[in-house]
C-alpha cells in the first residue's frame, strides 16, 4: 500500500504545507516599500479601501480527495490576509455544492486563532461524480463573490450519471493584448487562452489573417491552452485567427486596434521585471506620470516617469516583496489608469527545509506509525496532518496545495487547471506559462475608476461576530411592545453549560444577542427579571447569523468536469 501524507499548519506568523520528502513552507512577512508620503489619489483611494475591507482568504485542508457517500469529510480551515494568519472573522460557511451548482449541504463554524475545523456529511443518496466543497466568510466576500474557496472533491455514489453525448466539440479562443489595448505600429504581445466546451484547457495552433486572408503569422498554445504571439497592427485594418483544429471551424476576431494609446511590456529580470513604455507625447491625456505597483490593496512601490519621452525603461526591483500577485498600474498626471499589467511574485521567502523522520512505520492493519517532523528552527503554530491511501487518488499528483491556493488561485476569478503545477518547478519554463497565466486571466479585485465610489459607499457584507440572534418581545397575547426593558436569555446547549445574559429591548420591543458561542441545537428562554412585578411576554425570532444567505458567485462547468490524467 502507497501511503500519502499532506501536513498543513500555521506556524508563528505562517501557514505552512508540508511534503513527506522535502520541503516545509514558510510565509514571512517582509518589509516592503514604504507608502508614507504618498499624496496621489489612487493611493489614498486604495489605503481607504484595505483599511475598509482589506483582503482575506481561506485554504481548507481535507482529509481527502474523494469520498464515497454516506462518509465524512473533514477539513481544518485555515485563514490568511496581509501575509500572515488572519482574525478578521468570526464564522465561515462552508458548502457543498453538485454539477448544476445546488446546494447540498450547508455548515458554519466558529473561526478561532485563525483556524477552524469540522466536518460535511456526505449524503448517501449522492450519485456518482464531481462535486465541490466551498468555503467563505462574509467580510471577505466585499471584495468580490468569486474569490470562495474552492475544491474539486469526487464521491462515489449509488448511480452513475449519465453523461451527455457532445455532437459538436469546440475551441474557444479568447485574446489579452499585453497592457490593454492593440495600440497601430507598434509590436504588440497578445496572450490567447483556448479552452473547450467545457471550459478546460485544449492545445491548439492556428494563425493569424489580416482582413484580406493573408497570413501576418503562426502560433501555437505553450502550457495548457496558454500562447502568445506578436502582431504589428496598421491603422485600419482588421485581424482573425482560425486554428487548425478541426473540431473548431471558427474564426476568431481580435480586439480592434487604436491609434492612441500606451503600452506597457514587462519582462523576467534577475531582480524582478524589466519594464518598456511606449507613448504617443502629441497626446497629453496619454502621457504617464508615474507607475505604481499594489499587492493585497498595498502600495508597494511608485516610480515617477517622463511623460515628454516616447520610450521609457527600467527595472522593477521585486526580491524584497512578499510572493504573490503584483498589479503594475501607469497613471497620467490627473491619477487615470493607461495601461496595467499583472506578474507573479515568487521570492520562495515562504520555503523552509524540514523532513519527516518514520520512527515506527507499518502497513498493517491498525498498525502503529510514529513520525517526526524535524525543523532547524523552533517555531510555534496550528498543525493538521491527513493520512491517506495514494492507492485510492485519481491523479498522480495534486492538482492544488495550501501555496497554489493561498498565493494563486485565491486572487484569480474563473477556473485554473492544475494550480500546483506552478510551483512544481523553478525553470524558465514554469516562468513562462505563470506569465501566461498572469496575462489572461481577467483578475480583477477592483477597478480604478469604481474605487473612489467603492470607498464611500457601506460595506455591503459584515461579519455577524459569532452566532447573533434578533427578535422582538411584546406583551402576553397583545401587540403591545415590551419596549425599554431589562430581560434574562438562559441559553443551554449540547456539550456546554447553561449561559446566562442580560439583554435590553429597545422601543419597538426589540433585541439582539451577539457573540454566541454553540455547536447543535440551542435552547434560549428570555424572561422578565421584576421578581413578583414580572411580566408574561411573547418572543418572536426576527433573524439569525446563521441562516442568512450569500450571492456568492455559481460555479463554471470546469470546476465539474472530469480531467484526463
Amino acid at each position: 500500500m502507497d501511503v500519502r501524507f499532506l501536513i498543513y499548519s500555521v506556524i508563528s506568523q505562517a501557514l505552512i504545507p508540508l511534503s513527506v520528502k522535502t520541503k516545509l513552507l514558510l510565509f514571512l512577512v517582509f518589509t516592503c516599500f514604504s507608502v508614507n508620503g504618498f499624496s496621489q489619489k489612487p493611493e489614498e483611494l486604495l489605503q481607504q479601501w484595505y483599511q475598509k475591507a482589506p483582503v482575506e482568504k481561506i485554504w481548507l485542508h481535507c482529509d481527502r480527495d474523494n469520498y464515497v457517500a454516506g462518509e465524512t469529510a473533514w477539513f481544518k480551515a485555515y485563514f490568511y490576509s496581509d501575509f500572515q494568519p488572519d482574525t478578521l472573522s468570526s464564522i465561515v460557511y462552508v458548502e457543498l455544492l453538485n454539477v448544476t451548482g445546488s446546494l447540498i449541504a450547508r455548515h458554519v463554524f466558529p473561526v478561532l486563532l485563525a483556524t477552524s475545523y469540522g466536518q460535511v456529511e456526505l449524503p448517501d443518496t449522492l450519485t456518482t461524480g464531481i462535486y465541490q466543497l466551498r468555503a467563505y466568510t462574509p467580510a471577505m466576500l466585499n471584495n468580490g463573490t468569486e474569490f470562495a474557496f474552492k475544491k474539486r472533491v469526487h464521491i462515489y455514489g449509488k448511480k452513475v450519471l449519465k453523461k451527455e453525448a457532445i455532437s459538436s466539440p469546440s475551441v474557444q479562443l479568447d485574446f489579452f493584448p499585453e497592457s490593454g489595448n492593440l495600440i497601430n505600429g507598434w509590436v504588440n504581445a497578445i496572450a490567447f487562452k483556448a479552452t473547450d466546451e467545457n471550459g478546460l484547457p485544449v492545445a491548439v495552433n492556428g494563425l493569424v489573417m489580416d482582413s484580406k486572408g493573408n497570413e501576418i503569422t503562426r502560433f501555437s498554445s505553450y502550457h495548457d491552452g496558454l500562447g502568445l504571439f506578436e502582431l504589428t497592427p496598421v491603422k485600419g485594418e482588421k485581424y482573425s485567427v482560425k486554428t487548425e483544429q478541426s473540431i473548431s471551424g471558427k474564426i476568431f476576431l481580435l480586439p480592434e486596434s487604436l491609434e492612441l494609446g500606451l503600452s506597457l511590456s514587462l519582462i523576467p529580470h534577475p531582480q524582478g521585471s524589466f519594464f518598456e513604455i511606449r507613448q504617443r507625447v502629441t497626446d497629453p491625456a496619454m502621457r504617464a506620470a508615474y507607475m505604481i505597483g499594489q499587492m493585497q490593496h498595498h502600495v508597494v512601490f511608485r516610480q515617477e516617469l517622463n511623460g515628454t519621452k516616447e520610450e521609457l525603461q527600467g527595472v522593477l526591483n521585486t526580491e524584497k516583496l512578499n510572493s504573490g500577485i503584483l498589479q503594475v498600474t501607469v497613471f497620467s498626471k490627473e491619477g487615470i489608469p493607461l495601461a496595467e499589467r499583472l506578474i507573479f511574485v515568487n521570492n520562495k521567502e515562504y520555503v523552509r527545509e524540514a523532513s519527516v523522520r518514520a520512527d515506527t512505520f507499518s502497513t498493517d492493519e491498525k498498525g502503529r506509525n510514529h513520525f517526526k517532523i524535524l525543523i532547524k528552527d523552533t517555531v510555534q503554530g496550528s498543525l493538521s496532518v491527513s493520512v491517506t491511501d495514494a492507492d485510492y487518488a485519481l491523479t498522480p499528483y495534486r492538482e492544488e496545495n495550501m501555496y497554489s491556493g493561498l498565493l494563486l488561485t485565491s486572487d484569480l476569478k474563473g477556473y485554473i487547471h492544475n494550480p500546483a503545477w506552478y510551483f512544481a518547478a523553478d525553470n524558465d519554463s514554469v516562468k513562462m506559462a505563470t506569465d501566461l497565466l498572469m496575462m489572461t486571466h481577467g483578475w480583477r479585485r477592483f477597478r480604478w475608476q469604481e474605487l473612489a465610489q467603492k470607498v464611500k459607499q457601506p460595506l455591503t457584507f459584515a461579519d455577524p461576530s459569532y452566532i447573533t440572534i434578533t427578535g422582538r418581545v411584546t406583551l402576553d397575547g397583545t401587540n403591545r411592545a415590551f419596549g425599554e426593558k431589562s430581560l434574562l436569555a438562559l441559553i443551554t446547549a449540547e456539550g456546554m453549560k447553561r449561559n446566562a445574559q442580560f439583554i435590553s429591548t429597545d422601543m419597538q420591543g426589540n433585541f439582539k444577542l451577539d457573540s454566541l458561542l454553540f455547536f447543535g441545537n440551542a435552547r434560549i428562554f428570555i424572561l422578565d427579571i421584576k421578581g413578583r412585578k414580572s411580566k408574561y411576554i411573547d418572543v418572536i425570532m426576527t433573524s439569525d447569523s446563521l441562516g442568512r444567505s450569500y450571492p456568492v458567485a455559481i460555479p463554471g462547468p470546469a470546476d465539474f468536469a472530469t480531467i484526463n490524467v
